[in-house]
């Protein structure tokens, strides 16, 4: 094939140019979920009793609202929960709301706050994203997975908040760091993403720039269907996640097929050299 040669690009690819004027090009066939990224940092809850709405929790202006029972995703894979005794609430009577501008107000002193917050000194937060196809998992089946991977001696605690998002609570630095050995676990039914936890996060609140996508590399010769290669043409587009089985056991010749993250906020890459050494 002559340079700037290309066929035909299924669902919207990218071009990758390879080695010695042919050119490996990629396109997307799959794509998953979206993964949120937050935005919105803001901690000022208002409560309201509208029933059957989406719950917003928190935000520094953060707005909660009450609601009735909701199927979630949260509901879906929420562990059973062990009945514990209830706290009477006429013990707790230091804070008052008040009325302002037609709504209630309540002011919570940053002693509260912080209390509540070095709870989660060494937390994470990770959105669980399911690969096409799979159902919910439960909460106790991905902490299990989770724990088979780190092997994590102490007690940690997997909080789901709705929307595949969950709180991972630590004891302490050491268990924290081994689960950030790596930002993204891949995992059975899919894959988690972490990151640091934060004050005031707000899964309902979330935006998202990244998906991940299967992406097709054409015209790439079999001696670079390696999976370091394949890792590396991943690492171009973004955060390479899985290489297709099939695409290293020799199994097809046609395309590879490479499971990356990409930020669609950014400008796709079109070409890419595949730079390989002569054969001698």
């Amino acid at each position: 094939m002559s340079s700037g040669d290309f066929s035909s690009i299924d669902r919207g690819g990218l071009n990758l140019p390879q080695v010695s004027n042919n050119f490996t090009k990629a396109s997307s066939d799959v794509a998953g979920p979206a993964l949120p990224t937050s935005k919105d940092n803001t901690c000022l809850p208002s409560v309201s009793a509208q029933k059957n709405q989406q719950p917003l929790l928190g935000s520094s202006s953060s707005t909660a609202k009450a609601v009735g029972m909701v199927s979630s995703y949260a509901h879906v894979t929420a562990p059973q929960r062990v009945r514990k005794p209830d706290l009477p609430a006429h013990k707790f009577h230091a804070l008052q709301p008040f009325a302002q501008g037609g709504h209630g107000v309540l002011k919570v002193p940053r002693e509260i706050q912080n209390f509540q917050a070095s709870k989660f000194q060494h937390a994470l937060i990770g959105r669980f994203m399911m690969n096409k196809g799979e159902k919910p998992r439960i909460t106790r089946e991905l902490k299990a997975e989770l724990q088979s991977l780190w092997a994590i001696k102490s007690p940690w605690f997997l909080m789901p908040m709705g929307r595949g998002f969950y709180t991972l609570k630590f004891l302490d630095k050491e268990d924290k760091a081994t689960a950030k050995r790596h930002v993204i676990w891949d995992l059975h039914a899919g894959s988690i993403r972490l990151r640091d936890w934060a004050r005031c996060f707000n899964p309902y609140k979330e935006s998202s720039s990244l998906a991940q996508v299967w992406v097709r590399v054409y015209y790439l010769p079999v001696e670079f269907w390696h999976p370091e290669v394949l890792s590396g043409i991943g690492r171009w587009l973004g955060q390479p996640l899985k290489i297709d089985g099939t695409s290293i056991d020799d199994e097809v010749a046609h395309f590879a097929r490479i499971l990356v993250e990409i930020d669609l906020s950014q400008p796709l890459p079109e070409f890419m050299t595949i730079d390989g050494e002569a054969p001698q």
